[in-house]
């Protein structure tokens, strides 16, 4: 009868190496899996969280302030666990502020790259739970972040080691955010009322005005016509702020138009207001017999 043989010591201690392996093995795809997943959830949150902060912003023309933030992202934590950071550009969050403003002073810096003029940042410190990403001491509104990977620790308020960066962020900027509310039509612009035709003998006179209210406005015009304005504003001298005076509406006029007048004038009317935005339109004055 065949008698049975047991394992020797070495073949056992190759068969625990090989099960030891395949577990270590195992572990190591199981929790890069379980990282990804967890990446992919904490991304798809925070898209989620752009899109209410959006929603927001498309009713009210501004963004939420860090209370309201609270109160619309209740369920606002990463796949970690940890709170998702919200960084607006404080000027955004101010009525009216939003489709007004052509530049903003929140800016990401991430290795040498510079992404300017955001409306706001979402910011999670993924999977090390380690926040690495901090403002920078010489401009408050600079975000300073490491490309993915390298090894940095920039904020050192909470674990201060140094590792392979895996903050997650954000962002979006403030055209693109201006053009998904459809700010368009906000620009600001030079509207024109009744225009009284020009003829030799005759009188000009034109009323312009702007299509945004609550706003300070300040006007200036260049023409070779003698012409004269309500409220007397005076004529542009190049960039000269003397020059600009404040109305909410301008009227030209000519109280008389002679032969030596007679042909086309370019009429330059330019306009700011008091959040930095600046337009200009230029009408063509036909003078006949």
């Amino acid at each position: 009868m065949r008698q049975s043989r047991a394992f020797t010591l070495v073949e056992m201690a190759m068969v625990l190496i090989i099960i030891g392996l395949i577990v270590g093995g195992s572990a190591k795809i199981f929790a890069t899996l379980s990282k990804n997943s967890k990446v992919t959830q904490t991304t798809q949150k925070m898209e989620r969280l752009a899109a209410t902060i959006e929603g927001f912003a498309l009713s009210y023309h501004r963004l939420p302030t860090l209370k309201e933030y609270e109160e619309l992202a209740l369920k606002h934590q990463d796949g970690w666990g940890k709170r998702i950071v919200y960084i607006p550009e404080k000027e955004l969050m101010h009525k009216n502020r939003l489709c007004q403003s052509n530049a903003t002073q929140l800016h990401h810096q991430e290795g040498d790259a510079l992404v300017r003029n955001l409306a706001f940042i979402l910011l999670s410190s993924g999977a090390n739970r380690n926040r690495q990403t901090r403002f920078s001491q010489e401009d408050g509104a600079v975000l300073e972040s490491a490309k993915f990977g390298y090894e940095a620790d920039f904020y050192r308020d909470d674990v201060d080691r140094k590792e392979p960066f895996d903050d997650i962020i954000m962002e979006r900027t403030l055209f693109g955010l201006k053009s998904q509310i459809g700010c368009e039509s906000k620009q600001l612009k030079i509207l024109s009322g009744a225009v009284t035709k020009s003829q030799r003998g005759g009188i000009y006179r034109a009323r312009f005005f702007a299509n945004q209210e609550d706003v300070k406005l300040f006007w200036c015009f260049r023409s070779d016509l003698q012409l004269q304005s309500r409220p007397d504003i005076g004529r542009c001298e190049g960039s000269d702020p003397l020059s600009w005076k404040p109305a909410s509406s301008l009227e030209l006029y000519a109280s008389t138009v002679t032969q030596k007048d007679r042909g086309a004038h370019r009429l330059e009317l330019y306009l700011r207001n008091n959040l930095g935005q600046e337009t200009s339109r230029t009408i063509l004055v036909d003078v006949s017999e």
